[in-house]
């Protein structure tokens, strides 16, 4: 997805994530804004993994024990891969 195309989706969807969790899966990154992209994918997946067991009940869930933030992300993706539809959603909620 284009930084564009991610930068209309607007902050906290799927959209707005995806290059940068992406680029983490892959363990790759070229220039500094992709790093700054990476930082904020790991940040929101980390904060998924850290709050999932004290969300509301119909959302709650529990990271397996010893799962790193880039088996989130490949979570993440896999989600945002399987649910097009949702992607311009916000991640977060």
């Amino acid at each position: 997805m284009g930084s564009a195309q991610a930068a209309t989706a607007g902050n906290g969807s799927g959209s707005y994530y995806d290059t940068g969790c992406r680029l983490f899966v892959e363990q790759r990154v070229d220039v500094t804004a992709e790093a700054v992209n990476i930082g904020q994918c790991i940040g929101a997946v980390r904060t998924i993994m850290m709050t999932g067991p004290y969300l509301p009940e119909r959302l709650r869930f529990c990271p397996p024990n010893g799962a790193s933030t880039w088996q989130g992300a490949k979570v993440v993706l896999k989600y945002m891969d399987d649910h097009p539809g949702q992607i311009d959603q916000d991640l977060l909620r």
